[in-house]
């Protein structure tokens, strides 16, 4: 396990990240959108999550040249200045907290909280000159501008009578521009108010050179930037009155199940997992002292059942989504879309299954490798394509054994926790539930046309949904 020294944000000795230089959270966007200022406490929690954010960032999980699974876990003290030193100092809020951060890393974090916070945020200091109050039943979703947080928010827009507010946060220029597009083309189909808040999030270069040494240093896995997302949102539900934040992720997604043995734990993000949601809301109820909701509307679909809600007009902002791991980051290409990641893959997949294959025809010219014309074989280019055909062979085989959910439970064990969380959010029959949706799933697999799918999905009676 990698143990690392405290970084200090605004108090105390040693390694020191000052809130100005060291990275950008641009919460007068919130303010400004909202027409309100930040209370203390909520700006103490923007603070604590993106001390988080750059401590994970700034501190490697493996030595260089280790490639170990066991130094994925590290040791990760924080030392941070805040406004309301005896509430952070609680027991129960301490460990909510904290019990929030390892689920989500797999990492022992520890935080001391100093008083006598120097500097404040720009939304907590004066209130803004212009903005409206939400109407009273407004809705806040958080906002990627990926393809499920298109479909879940055209869900959400398409009732009149209520307000929608979607908040995104916005890590690099590309990415604003992209969610940009899609608000103007939900906008533009939707009947409801659309409210859009996008708060640009970012850690400076000049940090990295200065904490870390060498600017090639900030953690790849980033397993808080889930928290900072879903803190922003809250945060903003919160300073407008509102109770409840909704998350847009296919349950299947959601869930994100190993595809691999080789991944456990925190190696998939659990950013939206049931667990996270349940976890995250017990925390943002502490901060509140009131009762805070952070809930998923699009946990009972998979993505391919979300698409085939996008009918009509909404269809129009299919295609200025991204759902590529690397399309608003990769640079030695024009064409942004590798074809090859899972969530390029997952998208095709959804996109015919969900009875939109024209729009997948249209945007096959946009990646860099047509998955579909990859000869099926030990071509590199198909790899990940393998690993979900596996896995959704996997599933099968456990869909069709007698005691179905117990086989689930025993190939993916998570299962358990999920459950657990299910029922916490008010789910009445959560083991049905993910039968149905991984049955559902495999069979929208099966349907994908491509020589490998045969290969580990044979064709003949399969798990018991209809094509």
């Amino acid at each position: 396990m990698q143990r690392y020294e405290p970084l200090n944000f605004d108090g105390g000795d040693g390694p020191r990240v000052d809130w100005e230089s060291g990275f950008r959270l641009d919460d007068q966007q919130i303010a400004f959108g909202l027409g309100r200022a930040l209370s203390p406490r909520l700006s103490d929690l923007l603070d604590i999550a993106m001390s988080a954010y750059v401590t994970d960032r700034l501190r490697p999980r493996r030595p260089p040249g280790s490639r170990g699974s066991e130094d994925w876990s590290r040791e990760l003290p924080v030392r941070i200045a805040v406004r309301d030193e005896a509430f952070w100092r609680q027991a129960d809020v301490a460990e909510a907290l904290r019990d929030l951060l390892e689920w989500l890393t797999d990492d022992v974090w520890g935080f001391e909280f100093l008083g006598g916070r120097r500097q404040h945020r720009f939304a907590e200091s004066q209130d803004p000159l212009f903005g409206m109050d939400p109407i009273p039943n407004a809705r806040f979703g958080l906002y990627s501008g990926g393809l499920d947080s298109y479909a879940g928010a055209a869900s959400d827009a398409a009732e009149a009578d209520r307000e929608l507010v979607l908040v995104s946060a916005t890590t690099s220029k590309p990415m604003g521009a992209m969610q940009q597009r899609t608000l103007a083309a939900l906008k533009a189909s939707s009947p409801a108010s659309i409210r859009a808040l996008q708060v640009p999030v970012a850690l400076r270069g000049e940090a990295i050179a200065r904490l870390a040494g060498r600017r090639d240093a900030p953690e790849a896995s980033q397993r808080t930037r889930g928290l900072v997302f879903l803190v922003l949102g809250a945060v903003s539900a919160a300073t407008a009155g509102g109770r409840e934040l909704r998350v847009y992720e296919n349950g299947v997604g959601a869930m994100n199940l190993p595809l691999t043995e080789a991944q456990y734990g925190s190696h998939n993000t659990r950013a939206m997992r049931p667990e996270t949601l349940v976890k995250a809301s017990g925390l943002m109820s502490l901060v509140l002292e009131d009762a805070f909701d952070i809930v998923n509307p699009s946990f009972t679909k998979t993505k391919a059942q979300m698409c085939a809600l996008l009918q009509g007009v909404v269809r129009n902002g299919i295609r200025t989504t991204v759902s590529c791991d690397t399309g608003l980051t990769h640079r030695a290409s024009k064409v942004h879309l590798c074809g090859t990641c899972t969530s390029c893959l997952l998208r095709r997949q959804a996109l015919r299954a969900g009875g939109l294959a024209d729009e997948d025809d249209a945007e096959a010219s946009l990646y860099r490798t047509d998955v579909r014309e990859v000869a099926a074989g030990s071509d590199k280019r198909a790899l990940r394509l393998h690993y979900m055909l596996n896995q959704a062979a996997q599933m099968d085989r456990a869909l069709r054994e007698p005691t179905p959910v117990d086989a689930l439970v025993r190939a993916f064990p998570d299962l358990r926790r999920i459950h657990d969380a299910l029922l916490a959010q008010g789910y009445h029959d959560p083991v049905g539930l993910t039968q149905g949706l991984l049955t559902t799933y495999v069979e929208e697999w099966a349907r994908f046309e491509h020589p490998l799918t045969v290969r580990y999905l044979p064709q003949g009676e399969r798990t018991g949904v209809a094509a």
